[in-house]
This record gives C-alpha cells, structure tokens and sequence, in this order.
C-alpha cells in the first residue's frame, strides 16, 4: 500500500477575512506576521489583500504605528489610480468591504466570538500558519506542473520550498523559557574566535563571538574589501587548523565572503594570494598564459622575496618561493573557504543578488549541501557590502526608494537573526560612509552616523569599525565607535599595502597631530623643542599577519 500524505480542507473564505483583519488590526498578530507573510503567499483572487497587506507593512515600516481607515483607504485610492487595471470593480467593492469590516471592531469581534474564536491572537496565529502552509503547497504544485516542461533543478526547487515550510511550521511554536536551564553554566563562557588580525581583535576584545555582528564602514576606495579578504583568508587558515586538531572531532568550518561589488575572477583571486601567500601583485598580474611557472621557486627567488625573508635566509632556512607559497594556500582555501559571487555577473546566477539576506541564507546552504563534508559549519560570513545588497533589493523588487534606508539600517539585526542563528555564527557587515565622511580629513574623529543611507545602521551592531579616509602615504586611522563587552580603545593608525593586499598597523610610528598622520619621531622632535604634543597613547601592537614560507 502506498504512504499517504495527510491532508485538510482548505481555509474558508470567511476565515481567510477574518485572519486579514487581525493582521491589519490586532498588534500581536501583525508583530507574527510582519516579516514572515509576504506577497508570493497570496494568489491572483487575493489581489486586494496582497495590496492591503503591503500598504499596512510599508506604513508601519515608515512610522511604527498602524494607519486609521482614512490613510488606508488614501493610500489604496493612490495605488489604484496609478495601477488601475490592478483590481476589477467588483474586487474593488469586496475591498472596501473588507476595510469597512476590519475598521469596524465590535463587528469582527462579534463574527469571531459568533465562531468561539474569542482568543483573537490564537486563533489567528493558528490560521496565519494554515495559510501560509496552504498557500506554499499551492505554489509548489503549480511549479511542478508548470507549463509541460520539467523541472530543471528539482533538489534547489524543494529545498527552497522546505525553507518556506519550515518558517511556516515555526510560527506559534513556543516553549517555556527557563532563565537558568539545567547545565547553562557548562557552556557559559563566550566562545571567542580570534580573527588573527591583531589591531582588529584588540578592538573586539579578543576576537568575535558567536551570534555577534560587526560593522566596517570605510570611505569609496578605501581598504574594506581589502579588510574583508584579510579576515576570509584568516579564518579560513583558523578552521584549517581546527580541523588537523584531533580533539575537535573532525569538525570542518568554513568562512564564507558574500561580494556584491567584486566577482569570483582573477581580481579577488589575486587578492587571496597577495595576503594569503605574500605574492607581489604585479608578478600575479604578469603571469599571462604561462600561469604558476612564471613564478618564482625557493631557487629563484626575487629580489622582494629576498628581502622579505632577509632573516630566515640569513639563518640558513630555505624559503618557499611565490609558486610553492601559492600550492600551499590554494588547496586550505578551496576546502575551508566559500566565495558567494552575489554580483550578478557569475555564470550559472545571473542576476543573483536581488533576495537580501534570505538569498544569502538559502546560497550558503545551497553550497555546504553540493560539499556533502560531514560535521560542516560556518565559522564566519563576511558580506561585503550592505548598501550594494539593498540597492538590488530596492531596485529588482520595485521598492520605493524611500524604504533603501531601512533595508540598510535593519541589516545587522535582520544579519543576527537570519544568518546568525541559522549558522551559529559572527557576521561582518561591511558598509560606505557618506559623502561627508567621504570629504573628512584623515585625523578627524568619526562617528556612526556617517553610514550612507542610514545614519542609525549602527544601532543593532555590536562592534562599529570606522576607517577614516587616506592620506597621500596610504596611511589611515581606524577606530571604534560602538563596543558592546570592552572599554575604550586608542585609535590605531594603519598602513594600506595594496601590492599585497594587507593591511598593517603602525600605531608604534605613527599618530595623529595637528590634522596630519605624523611620525613618533618627528612629533617628539618637535615636542623636545617646546611644541608640547598632548594626547597621545603608543600604541606597539603591528600587524605582522600571517607569513607562508
């Protein structure tokens, strides 16, 4: 006999009127749903309610309140006089209906206490979640029917329907919170993660933490995807080095870079081996069809090679040549290193890169399921940048671009709940300054308001680095501007290396003074003669990263 799937009859019109009141009109329900019912959930015959629902959400996005009768109606009248083919005259009388009723509370009240439905918010989170099951299994039996074709990627197809039936499932499930569950104290430390780049671990206090999210605003051109290459590679090599250990039980990690702005070709390439191998940009430049052996050897080394490595040759150590150092990386990279090319331009994702963070989500598990490596986990997920990925949000969904604010300033909560707790992990956000902070002089004291679009897209980060614009030297000053679990920390002036991507600190030779990034030595010289420098703390703590060799 043949496994059956259990099934039920589908949600009543009358049913389907009430649940939509309650959701424009009831708090708690709406708070349920707000960010879970979305518009592939309604069909062509809820046209009226999709609008209705859209109007409530962008309103309350808007102003934190719910719009009276008078602005629903206005802002449905508006809709439909710049969409008037949206809506059939009489869909348009069952929607002023419809809005009479939802507006009217003792005559809802009383249909649903008429139905003993008196526990409003019960009720309606047990048919918000009926529905949107209903309306996902809808959906799915017309993909699979389609138009008389098949389809091509059936396991994406499922998966992405799984995701959307799970979310469904979840909602109104609740179990008693218990502040001190039996054994919390066993796992009651914060597991912190350094990110092997000194200066910006002493800015963490340590390192990064699990369901932590940081934020990284620089200026156009500065050294942010540089920075984001740098903690990829870095925690590639840490989950690398897990991995060998035999007391972590074969657990393999991953560190996950989303781009917007730079593709997977040779470019971002390049970059991991100029950080990662210490390869001088130009000779990865050059290598042209000749490829890795027109690299150099450990016999023949360049001339910047030899300086670099001035001392282990001096000591008689032989050194890894540009070639070696490259074979070296490539295979820990490729095993714990996972590139997301959300830039559109990637063969086979054309046009990706328009779905937020749930397109993020559902690329990461989409990628650690191809792998098929036992104990996987993500360590952590790098997003470089936020603006990009809300522009091609706003654009590709025909948002209004008044809303671009939100999706930027909302993205490290939506980041913490989204990714963090469906990968158990930190999260990098990088982001722009604006145009004031683009124009500031390298000393001057940065804040979080210069985010682009959002001046309050601090406001859910748990870090806050800024890195201030460059001087002529390439030098440029981070500092923190939000810190959640340590105090005060000194800025730290950093050196950008663009030849090989890195990044180092130089606090210990250089410091601010008088609007210049000036040397120690002069500002003591100076200092020595009667100019008195007031202000400022040494900093020794250069970054010397990670050498292969």
């Amino acid at each position: 006999m043949k496994a059956t799937t259990p099934r039920r009859s589908v949600i009543s019109k009358r049913d389907l009127e009430l649940l939509m009141v309650l959701l424009i009109r009831h708090p708690e329900v709406f708070d349920v749903a707000k960010d879970m019912l979305k518009a592939t959930h309604f069909n062509e015959l809820d046209a009226g309610y999709a609008l209705v629902w859209q109007i409530q959400k962008d309103y309350y996005l808007e102003h934190e309140s719910f719009p009276d009768r008078e602005l629903m109606m206005t802002h449905v009248d508006s809709y439909l006089e710049s969409a008037p083919e949206y809506l059939t005259e009489p869909e348009i009388s069952d929607l002023e209906a419809f809005i009479d009723l939802a507006y009217d509370s003792r005559q809802w009240k009383k249909a649903l206490s008429a139905k003993d439905k008196s526990d409003y918010v019960g009720w309606g989170i047990k048919t918000l979640k009926l529905f949107m099951s209903e309306r996902i299994a809808s959906r799915l039996q017309r993909e699979i029917k389609g138009s008389g074709r098949i389809v091509e990627d059936v396991p994406d197809m499922l998966h992405r329907y799984a995701e959307e039936a799970e979310e469904a499932a979840s909602i109104g499930a609740h179990e008693v919170s218990i502040t001190f569950p039996e054994g919390w104290d066993v796992h009651g430390g914060l597991d912190i993660r350094p990110t092997n780049i000194q200066f910006i671990d002493n800015f963490l206090n340590g390192g990064m933490a699990v369901g932590e999210a940081y934020g990284l605003m620089g200026p156009y051109a500065s050294c942010k995807t540089t920075l984001a290459v740098k903690l990829a590679v870095e925690a590639a090599r840490r989950a690398a080095a897990v991995k060998a250990d035999p007391e972590s039980e074969g657990r393999h990690g991953y560190s996950i870079l989303v781009s917007y702005e730079s593709r997977l070709t040779n470019e971002l390439r390049h970059r991991m081996l100029m950080y990662g191998a210490n390869i001088h940009r130009e000779n990865l430049e050059a290598m042209g069809e000749a490829g890795f052996s027109s690299l150099s050897t450990k016999d023949t080394l360049r001339p910047y090679e030899k300086k670099k490595y001035a001392k282990q040759l001096a000591a008689g150590r032989k050194v890894k040549g540009e070639r070696e150092r490259a074979d070296s990386l490539m295979p820990l990279l490729n095993n714990h290193l996972i590139v997301i090319d959300l830039t559109g331009f990637e063969p086979g994702h054309r046009g990706a890169g328009h779905g937020y963070l749930e397109e993020v989500k559902l690329r990461i598990k989409l990628e650690l399921r191809a792998r098929r490596v036992p104990d996987s986990a993500v360590d952590v997920i790098i997003l470089d940048y936020v603006g990009a990925m809300a522009k091609n949000h706003v654009n590709a969904n025909q948002i209004d671009l008044n809303q671009l604010r939100h999706y930027v300033g909302g993205a490290p909560l939506a980041s913490k709940k989204i990714l963090g707790n469906a990968f158990d992990c930190p999260i990098w956000l990088m982001h722009q300054l604006d145009a004031k902070g683009n124009t500031l002089n390298p000393t001057a004291e940065m804040h979080s308001g210069l985010a682009a679009e959002a001046k309050n897209f601090a406001e859910n980060l748990d870090f806050c680095l800024i890195v201030g614009n460059q001087d002529k030297a390439g030098r440029c000053i981070m500092q923190s501007t939000k810190h959640r679990r340590t105090g005060h920390v000194d800025r730290a002036v950093l050196q950008i290396d663009g030849e090989f991507n890195r990044v180092r600190d130089v606090s210990h030779l250089y410091a601010p003074h008088d609007g210049k990034i000036e040397s120690i030595e002069n500002i003591e010289s100076v200092a020595a003669q009667g100019d008195i420098h007031e202000g400022y703390t040494e900093q020794d703590t250069a970054d010397t990263g990670s050498m292969l060799y």
